[in-house]
């Protein structure tokens, strides 16, 4: 694989693995669901608002991430369904080298099949080999499953303080997990 190919699967991955650090921050939950309901803001300054069973993921006052969740009892779940194109250009930013040409991606949401699409079209224009496209969008397939599958943990809330514990898996390793929010009045 060229230089450029080995780029490119990094710009991807690092998309990949923000995505899912980020909705690792969706723990659970202890109380009843309508206590979840506005914003929380957690001690890095990402907020989750959370309304009638649906959630955004911002990041610097942007919506990045949105989905569902459910909650029972002490348990929610949430599973990422779209995330916005100021995320992936943020990403892209990591091309520090312009390798991959201009990398336009229209403003809005996109599902994963969305995002498979635009990134295939992308090393077409790339003048990336056939050979290789298929091989790579596998991987990067493979690591959109992690971003878009659902995330279950606990949640508990103390006052104005919403906390979240859920896992982890990072290359195949599985670590614990918990993030504090402080409710938004």
């Amino acid at each position: 694989m060229t230089h450029k190919n080995f780029r490119f699967i990094i710009l991807v991955m690092t998309l990949a693995f923000t995505v899912a650090f980020i909705a690792c921050d969706n723990g659970t939950s202890g109380g009843r669901p309508s206590a979840l309901i506005g914003t929380w803001v957690s001690s890095t300054g990402q907020e989750i608002q959370f309304t009638n069973r649906n959630f955004e993921i911002f990041e610097s006052a942007t919506a990045v991430l949105r989905g569902t969740y459910t909650t029972r009892r002490d348990i929610i779940t949430m599973q990422i369904t779209q995330v916005h194109s100021s995320l992936l250009d943020e990403l892209y930013q990591y091309d520090e080298f312009g390798e991959f040409g201009d990398f336009e991606i229209p403003r809005g949401w996109y599902g994963k099949s969305q995002i498979l699409d635009i990134i295939e079209y992308e090393l077409m224009e790339a003048d990336i080999p056939g050979e290789y496209i298929s091989e790579i969008l596998a991987v990067i397939e493979e690591a959109l499953d992690e971003v878009f599958s659902r995330q279950t943990g606990t949640y508990e809330i103390n006052g104005d303080i919403l906390t979240i514990t859920t896992e982890i898996t990072y290359e195949g390793e599985t670590l614990p997990f918990t993030e504090s929010f402080t409710r938004v009045p």
